[in-house]
């Protein structure tokens, strides 16, 4: 029934994206929100050559305090899955840009449940989602990093799949958000 809701509905999504970016063309004061990636943690995470992603441990990564200088890569992993195909990681990699180009901002409550790692020849990036408040917070040795940016709920169900195959289940978290 699911599939069938999906084909259903993506042609309404798609006109609906295809709108708001008219929408935001014509008036970009309501792209304020907006903060895509900077080049150069766009470029790290686009050269990728591994990927992990996490269950993480909602509350074990911190940003840093004001004032603070950065914090060291690092979070409570609940469960990881390496992906070690080419096409899966190439997935997780789209999914995650375009799910960064096309969020217009959130909250910041920051109790990151996913955790995603990309290495590649230019470095490491971390990045700790929290896709009920719509917020990223990407962690690597590069400029722009240290920093949130917004993220939409794009991703969610492709990281689910890969953990769950891999046999690692879905945590149980309490309603914090309720």
């Amino acid at each position: 029934m699911r599939p069938v809701l999906q084909i259903l509905l993506w042609p309404i999504a798609a006109v609906f994206r295809f709108g708001l970016e008219i929408l935001i063309w014509f008036r970009p004061s309501i792209a304020q929100g907006r903060r895509v990636f900077p080049v150069s943690v766009r470029r790290l995470i686009e050269q990728a050559t591994a990927v992990e992603v996490h269950y993480a441990e909602v509350g074990s990564d911190e940003p840093p305090k004001p004032g603070e200088i950065g914090t060291p890569m690092g979070f409570c992993s609940l469960g990881m899955v390496r992906v070690d195909s080419e096409r899966a990681r190439r997935n997780v990699i789209r999914s995650v840009l375009k799910a960064n180009h096309e969020c217009l901002g959130g909250f910041k409550c920051l109790d990151a449940e996913y955790a995603v790692r990309f290495e590649s020849e230019l470095g490491r990036a971390e990045l700790t989602m929290c896709f009920w408040c719509r917020q990223v917070w990407v962690k690597a040795d590069t400029e722009g990093a240290d920093r949130f940016y917004p993220i939409s709920g794009r991703p969610v169900s492709l990281l689910d799949r890969f953990l769950q195959k891999a046999g690692i289940p879905k945590p149980v978290r309490e309603e914090i958000h309720a």
